[in-house]
C-alpha cells in the first residue's frame, strides 16, 4: 500500500513538472511567412514610396507576434500581429527619404528571437531601391524665346522664408516668383502653408507681346495632389488631363490665365500662361535661358551659405541679387544692377573709403518693429552700376555690420567713378549755455559741427569731445573766438573707448566743450542728434 502511494505521488509530480515545463519552457512552432511588395525601385529625394507587407500564418493561431521593419539595418517601426490559423493580413508601409542613396527595407518576424519559428527564412523578406536627387531644374528652358524681359531665381526653403519676411515686412519684392498677380495669389498661400515641406524652389518667367509666362518648380515633401488641393481651396476650376504621357492638373486661375502642374523627376513642375492655354506648352520648348552677366560680378561672402538668388534681364537693364546666411546668424542680401542712380541724397551715414562713397541707412518695417533686429542697407554707385548690401542682423552687431557691408561692396567687381552723396537729414546739435551749434553732420566716425560764441567776451576754445557713455578723448582746439564769431570743428566720436562707426540713424551723442575766459577754465556740455 505504501509503495502504491509512492507511485501515485511520483506520477503526480511528473505530471506537474510536465505542465510547468509546457507552461514556461515549451514554445509551439510558429509558421509565419512574410512578403514585401515592390518598394518602387528608383525613387527621388522627398518622394513618398508606398508598398505592402503581407503576413501569412501557415500554422496555428498566433497572438502579438512581432514583425520589425528595418531600413539599412536600423529598426524603423514594429507591428504586433494576431492571426488565426491559415489567415493572412496586409500592412501598408510608406517611407520618405530626405537623403539620397541605396536603401534596403527588411521585414523580420520575431526580431528578438522569443518564439520557436519553424522557418526563419520564410519569416523575413527584403526589398531594395535607390533614392536619387531631383534632376537639375530647368524652368527657363520651358519659356519661348524672344521675351521682352526675363527673370528667374532659385531658393532653398530657408531662402523662401527669408524672402517672404522681407516681402511682407519691408515690401521688397525682388524675390517674387512671378509678375502675374493670379499666379502669386495661387502660389503664395500654398507655399506659406506648406513651407516647412519645401526644400527648393526654382522659377523663371518672361514677358511677351502677347502675354506673360512663368514656370515654378518645387522640390520637397509635397505630393502632386497639392495642385488640385490649392485650386479647390481657392474655389478655382480645375481638371485632370493626360498630356504627352504626363498626368497634368489644369487650373483656371482667371479668365486670361491657366496653370498646368505635374510631377517630373523629383520636382512639382508648373507652367502658367497669361493670354493662352498652358496645355499647349507642357513639355517645354527647350529655349536657351538668358545669362545675366552681372552674376559674375557679385562675389559670395566668406563663411556663408547661399539660400537664394534671382536675376532680371531686359533690353535696357539687368539686375542680380543673392541672399547669404552669415556664420553669426545674420543674413546679407547683395544686389547689383545697372542704370543711373535712383538718388544721390543719403538719409543716413555717409562713409568714404578709398575714394568710394557709401550710404548706410535703416530700413523701417511696414508695421510693428523687430526690437532685437535691424535691417541695414549700404549702397554705392560706381559708374553704371548700383550696388547694395542689406543685412538683417541682431542690433548688438550694428557697429560691425555696416563696416562689413562696406567690405562686401568693396569686393564687388564693378568699376567706375563713385557718386558723391549729399545728406538728406536734418541733424541737430546744441550746448547747454553760452554757445550755439549748427551744421551737424556725421561720417567716418567723425562729427562735424559749427560752434558759435554767444558770450559778450572773447573766449579761447581749448578742446571738445564727442562720446556715448563716458568721455574718453578730447580734440585739442586752441582757438580764440570773438563775440558772435564761429568756427568749424570735426571731432571723432567714441563709445567706451571705441570709435563709433556704422550707426545709420538715431545716433544720440554727448558733447563736452572746454574753454577759457580771462585765464579762467570753464566747460559746458551739449547734445548732437544724427537722425
Amino acid at each position: 500500500m505504501k509503495n502504491e502511494i509512492y507511485y501515485w505521488v511520483a506520477f503526480i509530480v511528473i505530471i506537474l513538472a510536465a505542465a510547468l515545463y509546457a507552461r514556461y519552457y515549451y514554445k509551439p512552432g510558429i509558421n509565419i511567412g512574410l512578403s514585401l511588395g515592390s518598394a518602387g525601385g528608383q525613387l527621388y529625394q522627398y518622394q513618398k514610396s508606398s508598398y505592402n507587407l503581407t503576413v501569412t500564418n501557415y500554422g496555428s493561431a498566433v497572438r502579438d507576434f512581432e514583425v520589425g521593419i528595418f531600413i539599412n539595418g536600423n529598426l524603423s517601426s514594429a507591428y504586433n500581429i494576431t492571426l488565426g490559423a491559415g489567415k493572412a493580413t496586409v500592412i501598408q508601409l510608406s517611407h520618405t527619404f530626405a537623403i539620397t542613396g541605396p536603401y534596403n527595407v527588411s521585414a523580420i518576424g520575431d526580431p528578438a528571437d522569443l518564439y520557436n519559428v519553424v522557418d526563419r527564412g520564410m519569416a523575413r523578406t527584403s526589398a531594395f531601391f535607390s533614392v536619387l536627387a531631383p534632376t537639375a531644374p530647368s524652368p527657363a528652358a520651358m519659356l519661348p524665346a524672344n521675351g521682352t524681359s526675363t527673370y528667374g531665381g532659385n531658393m532653398t526653403g530657408t531662402g523662401y522664408s527669408v524672402a517672404t519676411y522681407l516681402r511682407g515686412n519691408y515690401s521688397m519684392n525682388q524675390f517674387g516668383i512671378s509678375d502675374i498677380a493670379s499666379v502669386n495669389s495661387y502660389f503664395y498661400p500654398l507655399l506659406n502653408q506648406t513651407g516647412s515641406y519645401v526644400a527648393n524652389i526654382s522659377y523663371a518667367g518672361a514677358d511677351y507681346q502677347s502675354g506673360r509666362i512663368v514656370s515654378v518648380w518645387i522640390a520637397g515633401y509635397l505630393a502632386p495632389g497639392v495642385f488640385a488641393a490649392a485650386a479647390q481651396g481657392k474655389g478655382l476650376n480645375f481638371n485632370f488631363e493626360n498630356i504627352g504621357g504626363e498626368n497634368v492638373t489644369v487650373v483656371k486661375l482667371d479668365n486670361f490665365t491657366t496653370l498646368c502642374g505635374w510631377y517630373q523627376a523629383g520636382w512639382l513642375v508648373s507652367l502658367s500662361y497669361e493670354g493662352g492655354n498652358c496645355t499647349g506648352k507642357v513639355g517645354g520648348v527647350a529655349s536657351k535661358p538668358q545669362v545675366n552677366e552681372l552674376a559674375g560680378l557679385v562675389p559670395k561672402p566668406g563663411n556663408s551659405t547661399e539660400v537664394g538668388a534671382f536675376s532680371y534681364v531686359s533690353s535696357s537693364s539687368s539686375r542680380f541679387g543673392r541672399i547669404d546666411l552669415l556664420g553669426y546668424g545674420a543674413l546679407v542680401y547683395s544686389v547689383l544692377w545697372n542704370g543711373g542712380p535712383s538718388s544721390s541724397i543719403c538719409y543716413g551715414v555717409i562713409d568714404t573709403v578709398n575714394g568710394t562713397n557709401y550710404c548706410s541707412t535703416y530700413l523701417l518695417p511696414n508695421k510693428g518693429a523687430a526690437p532685437n533686429f535691424s535691417l541695414v542697407r549700404t549702397s554705392a554707385y560706381l559708374g553704371a552700376y548700383n550696388e547694395s548690401e542689406l543685412a538683417f542682423v541682431n542690433t548688438s552687431r550694428l557697429f560691425k555690420q555696416v563696416s562689413y557691408n562696406i567690405a562686401l561692396l568693396k569686393s564687388f567687381n564693378a568699376t567706375g567713378k563713385s557718386l558723391e552723396f549729399t545728406s538728406g537729414l536734418s541733424n541737430t546739435c546744441g550746448f547747454s549755455a553760452g554757445f550755439g551749434c549748427s551744421n551737424a553732420a556725421f561720417g567716418n566716425s567723425n562729427l562735424t559741427i559749427r560752434i558759435l560764441n554767444r558770450l559778450n567776451s572773447t573766449v579761447k576754445l581749448n578742446s571738445v569731445a564727442c562720446y556715448e557713455g563716458a568721455v574718453t578723448k578730447y580734440l585739442e582746439l586752441n582757438r580764440s573766438l570773438g563775440t558772435n564769431s564761429s568756427m568749424n570743428a570735426t571731432v571723432e566720436c567714441y563709445d567706451n573707448g571705441a570709435a563709433i562707426t556704422g550707426i545709420p540713424l538715431g545716433l544720440n551723442l554727448n558733447l563736452a566743450l572746454n574753454y577759457s575766459i580771462d585765464g579762467n577754465s570753464l566747460s559746458t556740455t551739449g547734445k548732437a542728434t544724427i537722425i
